[in-house]
């Protein structure tokens, strides 16, 4: 176990002296140069393949359920220096996949299983994010360039319209009409209340408190028609219309005029 310990250490360092990245000043124009599709062929590997004197993929893959499998692609690097299982970049045979363990992305091609004999033998997924710099097309992560960068327009771009929000209404500046007139009407909601009615209806004001009568004590005549007469005074009675003042509408207790009445008395 300490040796493949070893062994993780090594494959896991091997390309990481250069971080995994890109020389200064290669561009996607250079891919033709560090991208092959003469790789690794899936056939039975030797010493030959092996990093160096520390690194055996014959030991690495001794027990695993299958051996590596062959490359789509590899790289990155001349075409001599990507020829070692641990060189894709893709995979040729179905159902295989790269497991990385390169900081350019590149790893072996694998199956499912030996897939996880490779985590419980190596202890780590590595999943390095420097592989995208190396953006060549046929890799997975590849995106293509557009000529004109999302970030830096073309030079000669016409400006577009810019859009902003300003209210509709505008407040005046206190010499003449408003720039705007307000967009929403005041709703019936939104009118005050706080005025006389004409004595019918919730929203008539009346002069002061009411009480309803007991309708065993009906008066004979009733001093007001309308509960909202301003010349009401305390222990008078009066005639509510329509649940005005908050009177109840279906009250009915004192009969009046021939019809039964919401009758209620001025509070003293």
């Amino acid at each position: 176990m300490a040796r493949l310990f070893g062994i993780a250490l090594t494959l896991a360092a091997a390309r990481a002296k250069t971080g995994g990245k890109p020389p200064d000043g290669w561009t996607s124009d250079d891919c033709d140069d560090w991208v092959h599709t003469t790789c690794f062929n899936g056939e039975e590997y030797s010493e030959d393949y092996d990093l160096d004197e520390d690194f055996s993929f014959v030991e690495l893959f001794a027990d695993a359920p299958t051996p590596p499998g062959k490359c789509g692609l590899c790289g990155h690097g001349s075409k001599d220096s990507v020829q070692k299982p641990s060189d894709c970049i893709t995979c040729d045979d179905d159902g295989y996949i790269v497991y990385y363990v390169h900081g350019d992305g590149t790893g072996f091609c694998v199956d499912e299983d030996t897939e996880k004999y490779l985590f419980a033998t190596l202890r780590f997924v590595f999943d390095p994010e420097d592989r995208k710099l190396w953006n060549c097309p046929g890799s997975p992560w590849y995106k293509e360039e557009d000529e004109n960068s999302e970030d830096e327009p073309p030079s000669d771009a016409e400006p577009t319209e810019s859009l902003t929000y300003e209210p509709t209404y505008q407040p005046s500046d206190g010499e003449g009409d408003a720039t705007d007139e307000p967009t929403v009407e005041p709703t019936k909601e939104d009118q005050p209340t706080d005025k006389p009615s004409d004595g019918g209806g919730d929203d008539a004001i009346c002069p002061f408190p009411l009480e309803p009568i007991d309708g065993t004590d009906c008066p004979e005549k009733i001093d007001k028609d309308d509960c909202a007469d301003e010349d009401l005074r305390p222990g008078m009675t009066c005639r509510a219309r329509d649940g005005q003042c908050g009177t109840d509408p279906e009250l009915d207790n004192c009969a009046y005029d021939d019809k039964v009445r919401d009758v209620y008395r001025v509070k003293d």
